[in-house]
């Protein structure tokens, strides 16, 4: 006979399924958390994306590339950047003359371009009006061997230097040009050998800046100039930006902050002259300002004899 006891152990027990709609919302729970979890921790391993760039490259003369950059994210920036083969035969440079008393004329950096005959023009060193529609000169600068300018407060010349025989030079910051100067612009040190001069250079106001800058092996000049607020285009930058822009984007080894703003202008004349950045001034309709003085780079090369 079997044994009740035993049957009694034998009997199945009663299953309580569970109700299989809240098994399949619980699942959809969970799946949701875990795909909520997913998504930060992939954004937080996510590398930054870099600004949408829009680079634009010709090249306007022989042995001469433009690099027009914009940034259209943020932040927004229009950057005009030059660079000049300087092994090219022939090449030529020419700075803005004086006057007898030591002043200059003002003058765009478009007329002097179109005045001298020039394929590129840049403006040069910070400067004070006179009254007579005359600048004077800050810092150091010479045309063709004649050199004027006063001291700034920091008595520091640090500058690009432009020889008879078209050899270009950096002048560290030094009370007097070491070297015989024949054409010389000068500005704030930005970048020397390499290195970013940022205890000398503003870290607050961005603006239009204008510079001008040698690769370490000295075969390219570089002229760099960066569209300010007023353009619609551009915030601008400080001259800290501008320094590091030319360092790690463009192998500036040492370069030189030229006077800024409404003075920023960068002139191309082939056919006709004309602004290759958008001028501060030219926004309100008063046309490119009026500066103290002016680089005129000749390239003989660019149009048939």
């Amino acid at each position: 006979m079997t044994n009740p006891k035993l049957a009694e152990k034998v009997i199945e027990p009663k299953i309580n399924l569970p109700d299989c709609r809240w098994s399949w919302l619980g699942k959809l729970l969970i799946l949701a958390q875990v795909s909520a979890i997913a998504a930060i921790a992939v954004a937080l391993v996510k590398p930054s994306v870099p600004d949408p760039l829009i680079d634009q490259v010709s090249s306007p003369f022989p042995g001469v590339s433009y690099l027009n950059r914009r940034m259209t994210g943020h932040p927004e920036l229009n950057m005009h950047v030059v660079k000049i083969d300087l092994t090219l035969p022939g090449l030529r440079f020419q700075v803005t003359k004086p006057t007898p008393n030591g002043t200059t004329p003002l003058e765009t950096t478009l007329n002097f371009s179109q005045r001298v005959g020039a394929q590129i023009g840049i403006n040069g060193n910070f400067f004070q009006f006179s009254p007579t529609a005359h600048a004077t000169i800050l810092g150091a600068a010479a045309s063709r061997g004649w050199g004027y300018g006063i001291d700034t407060q920091n008595s520091a010349v640090t500058g690009i230097s432009f020889s008879p025989t078209s050899q270009v030079s950096f002048l560290p910051a030094t009370r007097k040009p070491a070297l015989p100067i024949y054409n010389l612009v000068s500005g704030f040190n930005s970048v020397t050998r390499g290195n970013v001069q940022a205890d000398l250079l503003d870290k607050s106001k961005r603006a239009a800046r204008s510079a001008i800058g040698l690769t370490q092996d000295g075969r390219q000049l570089i002229l760099f100039v960066v569209d300010g607020p007023a353009s619609g285009l551009s915030r601008g930058m400080t001259q800290l930006e501008m320094a590091q822009h030319l360092q790690r984007d463009f192998n500036v080894y040492n370069a030189i902050n030229l006077d800024g703003g409404g003075s920023s202008t960068l002139v191309f004349c082939q056919s006709n002259c004309r602004l290759a950045n958008v001028p501060s001034s030219t926004v309100t309709g008063l046309g490119d300002r009026v500066v103290g003085n002016n680089l005129a780079i000749f390239v003989p090369s660019a149009f048939p004899k």
